[in-house]
């Protein structure tokens, strides 16, 4: 009682993944609005990501466990792969082969050479290679899989929101080819996808609780280019979350400029310390400006 509370969603981003949880975006968030609100309602941001997490699994996590917080606001921060339902074995070696190295790395020097590795990112382009494969096969077999009731699932906009970004998908283009788009471009495989946000969206109003759809960007390794080569992916997200009545807020303008040596851990997806707190600088100003950070009457 008498405390604002923020549930964090997410995977391995909201997690904190290469920085500690200490420094992800979800702590910093809080000591933002604490920082800003002196004297005011404390604010408390509970962090419920899991590395490896797709979509279904942190939808799951926030019915089962999330909501026996009572949050007064979730936010859900999604990376483009979320449509995957889970990483696969390979994959989520990595990820917690790359931990135990940074939990066991303990002097500078050690930190600087592991971090000169991982921008190497020679694992990462080999996990690229496989995966990519792997989406061509799983996407192949979607495709012959009947889909009976998609537009009493999904609704006519969703449906003709989907027809309209996949049309210009595979009109071609360098954004045509690549391999985060694919998944989207599915029908299937989007349409298992946005039934878990629409699903995210009702158990929110049933509970009265607002939500709001965090996306942060592919990292990437020229920051002086003024073309983010994923920014229409990130706008039909952003149109669907709307249709479902969930707010978005897309950070990757907030990255514009900053070299992904200072933005990332060394990837494409895991933000730096510095990528973490302006991630939360900037969810709090969205939040404060959209006046989310109020009490609802009656809770």
């Amino acid at each position: 009682p008498g405390v604002f509370r923020v549930l964090a969603l997410g995977d391995s981003i909201a997690y904190g993944l290469g920085v500690g949880r200490d420094r992800a975006w979800p702590r910093e968030l809080e000591r933002v609005l604490n920082q800003g609100s002196p004297g005011n309602t404390p604010f408390e941001v509970v962090n419920l990501g899991v590395p490896g997490y797709g979509i279904g699994q942190i939808v799951e996590r926030f019915k089962g466990k999330g909501l026996g917080y009572d949050p007064d606001l979730v936010v859900y921060g999604l990376w483009l792969d979320d449509i995957s339902e889970s990483r696969n074995p390979r994959e989520q070696a990595i990820h917690e082969a790359r931990q135990d190295r940074e939990l066991l790395t303990e002097t500078p020097l050690a930190r600087w050479a592991a971090r000169q590795a991982l921008r190497l990112q020679v694992a990462r382009r080999l996990l690229l290679l496989a995966r990519n494969l792997e989406t061509r096969r799983e996407l192949k077999q979607l495709e012959n899989t009947p889909a009976p009731g998609l537009r009493e699932l999904l609704g006519e906009n969703t449906l003709a929101a989907w027809q309209t970004f996949s049309e210009k998908r595979k009109a071609g283009g360098r954004e045509g080819r690549a391999l985060y788009y694919a998944p989207y471009a599915n029908l299937l495989a989007f349409s298992r996808w946005s039934a878990r946000l629409l699903e995210l969206s009702r158990v929110c109003r049933a509970h009265g609780i607002p939500c709001v759809l965090l996306v942060t960007p592919v990292i990437q390794d020229r920051p002086d280019s003024t073309e983010y080569p994923w920014q229409d992916l990130n706008d039909f997200i952003r149109k669907v979350a709307a249709l479902y009545g969930i707010q978005t807020l897309d950070v990757t303008p907030a990255f514009s400029g900053l070299p992904a040596r200072l933005a990332s851990i060394g990837d494409q997806e895991h933000p730096s310390e510095m990528g973490h707190a302006l991630i939360a600088r900037e969810l709090a100003r969205y939040l404060k400006e959209n006046g989310l950070l109020k009490k609802l009457q009656g809770r």
